[in-house]
């Protein structure tokens, strides 16, 4: 029985593995895997609730877990036997620094770009105040409306461009997290941001086939996190599996299971 839950530096996520097969979790139906860090309640893992799993094996990742963090996860299994909840806990460190732009369980579309400056970081109040007739202004207040913040950054290569723009044209409702890695108070917190306007411009004034050099200016404003399920990410892809072996055969003589494949582990 082994439960990993390891970071991946250069994705910027954490994979989540579970092998069961020898245990009481052969026979369990779904399982539910929850984050949780210092400080803050248990949040489900996006694509990991109530999940169907086969044997007992589940292959998850998690590319919504704060960045230079301890994070612990836990998984809780239904099933004939009831196998007991497992858990352990992983430090996010190690990514490299720079603007992280994520779509909420797409963590094929993970992506990071050089961040050039941070605007002005607004946040209106809501109220206002009213003349009584014959007395004093009265002031009346809801608290701070969300922050507000333009944000520019670059893409060198038509390579980082169609990264980005992966990532922006295909966030639901235009909700991207984004995340930096910065030290304690950073400019504009980690969080989950709706993307209001996105404009590019050719400093260089070159053809992109001559330069890919782009700056890019993104206004965003804070937003809760949304909902939403996530799509299945093993971290390995069909192209790699194509270039290590030359026949089918030769994989099924080289991986002895599919969950071996599915991680790269062979």
């Amino acid at each position: 029985m082994t439960f990993a839950s390891t970071f991946d530096t250069a994705r910027n996520l954490v994979q989540l593995v579970i092998d069961g097969r020898d245990t009481g979790w052969s026979t369990a139906t779904s399982v539910t895997v929850t984050r949780t860090v210092a400080g803050a309640s248990p949040v489900p893992v996006r694509g990991s609730v109530a999940v169907a799993v086969v044997g007992g094996v589940l292959l998850s990742s998690d590319n919504e877990a704060p960045m230079d963090s301890a994070v612990t996860y836990a998984a809780t299994a239904v099933g004939d036997d009831d196998p007991v909840a497992l858990s352990g806990t992983v430090e996010t460190t190690g990514a490299a620094w720079g603007l992280w732009v994520k779509v909420p369980g797409r963590a094929d579309l993970n992506c990071r770009v050089p961040l050039r400056d941070f605007g002005q970081v607004t946040r209106q109040t809501q109220g206002g105040s009213w003349q009584v007739p014959g007395g004093q202004r009265v002031a009346e207040s809801s608290g701070l409306a969300q922050a507000s913040s333009t944000l520019e950054v670059a893409t060198r290569t038509p390579g980082q461009l169609a990264a980005l723009a992966a990532v922006l044209e295909g966030a639901p409702g235009g909700v991207v997290l984004l995340q930096t890695g910065q030290p304690a108070e950073p400019e504009l917190p980690s969080g989950y941001y709706q993307v209001t306007s996105w404009s590019t411009s050719n400093p260089g004034r070159a053809r992109s086939d001559v330069s890919g050099w782009r700056v890019h200016t993104l206004t965003v404003d804070q937003v809760a996190m949304p909902a939403g399920d996530a799509t299945g990410f093993s971290g390995m892809t069909y192209n790699q599996v194509a270039d290590r072996f030359a026949t089918y055969q030769d994989l099924l003589d080289g991986v002895p299971t599919y969950l071996d494949l599915a991680t790269g582990s062979y």
